[in-house]
C-alpha cells in the first residue's frame, strides 16, 4: 500500500516536470519554427519575444529544483523547521538575545523540541517570554 502511494507521488512529480519543460520550451521552439518557416524578420518585438523565450528556458532549471522539493512531505516539513528557527532567532534579536535573564534562543529551541503543533509552540514561546520578562531577580 506504501509502495503505491510512493509510485503515485513519483508520477505526478514527473508529470509536473514533464508539464513545466513542456511550458517553458514551446515559446523558444514555436519562435525558431515561425523564424524559419515563415519570414518575420527582426524587429523589436521578435527581439523581446525571443528574450523572453529563451528566459524561460533558463527559468525551467530554476523551477524544477522547486518543484521536486515541494512535493516532497520531507522537505516541507524541515523548511517549516528551519523557518521556525529563523523566527526564534529574530525574536531574540529583538529581546537583544537575553530576556529578564533567560536566553530567549534556548526558550524558543525548548517550544520547537516540544512534540506540539506549531501554534502551541508559539503559545508556549510568548507564555515563556513573558514570564520571564516580569520574573523577580
Amino acid at each position: 500500500m506504501g509502495q503505491l502511494r510512493a509510485r503515485r507521488k513519483a508520477a505526478k512529480m514527473l508529470v509536473a516536470v514533464v508539464i513545466m519543460f513542456a511550458g517553458c520550451y514551446f515559446p523558444v521552439h514555436m519562435l525558431n519554427v515561425a523564424r524559419y518557416t515563415v519570414d518575420i524578420g527582426q524587429s523589436d518585438i521578435v527581439a523581446v519575444l525571443s528574450l523572453f523565450s529563451h528566459w524561460l528556458c533558463y527559468a525551467n532549471s530554476a523551477v524544477n529544483p522547486v518543484i521536486y522539493n515541494f512535493m516532497s512531505g520531507k522537505f516541507r516539513r524541515e523548511f517549516k523547521n528551519a523557518l521556525e528557527k529563523c523566527r526564534c532567532l529574530k525574536s531574540a534579536h529583538v529581546y537583544g538575545g537575553r530576556v529578564g535573564g533567560y536566553d530567549d534562543r534556548s526558550l524558543c529551541h525548548t517550544a520547537t523540541r516540544l512534540n506540539v503543533s506549531p501554534s502551541t509552540r508559539s503559545n508556549y514561546h510568548l507564555a515563556s517570554v513573558r514570564e520571564a520578562r516580569f520574573k523577580v531577580k
